[in-house]
C-alpha cells in the first residue's frame, strides 16, 4: 500500500502546481496549458527573454510552447499532453497491484 500512497502524494503535489501555474500565469487557463508551463519549468525555462514562446492555441500545429535561442542556435520545440483534472483525481489504479506479496 506504500507504493499507492507516494502515487497519491506525487499526483497531489503535481496538481497543486497546476493549480499554482494557473494563478501566476496570464496564458495558462486553463490547466491543459498550465501544465505547458510546468513542463517548460522543468525541462526549460519560461522567461521571455530567455526565448520562452508560448504557443498553445487554435492552429498552433501542434506546438505547445517552443524556446529560440538564435545565438547558440539552440530551439526546443514541445508538444505536451495531460489528461482533465477530473481525469486524474478519479482512483485509475488498482492499489492491489501496486502490493509486494
Amino acid at each position: 500500500m506504500t507504493e499507492y500512497k507516494e502515487y497519491r502524494e506525487f499526483l497531489r503535489s503535481i496538481i497543486n502546481r497546476i493549480e499554482e501555474i494557473e494563478k501566476n500565469y496570464e496564458d495558462a487557463d486553463d490547466e491543459h496549458h498550465a501544465f505547458d508551463y510546468l513542463i517548460a519549468e522543468l525541462f526549460e525555462t519560461t522567461d521571455e527573454e530567455r526565448g520562452f514562446v508560448f504557443t498553445d492555441r487554435p492552429y498552433d500545429q501542434g506546438i505547445d510552447f517552443y524556446i529560440a535561442d538564435p545565438d547558440s542556435h539552440y530551439y526546443g520545440i514541445y508538444q505536451c499532453k495531460f489528461p482533465s483534472l477530473d481525469t486524474l483525481e478519479k482512483p485509475q489504479i488498482n492499489h492491489r497491484l501496486l502490493v509486494k506479496k
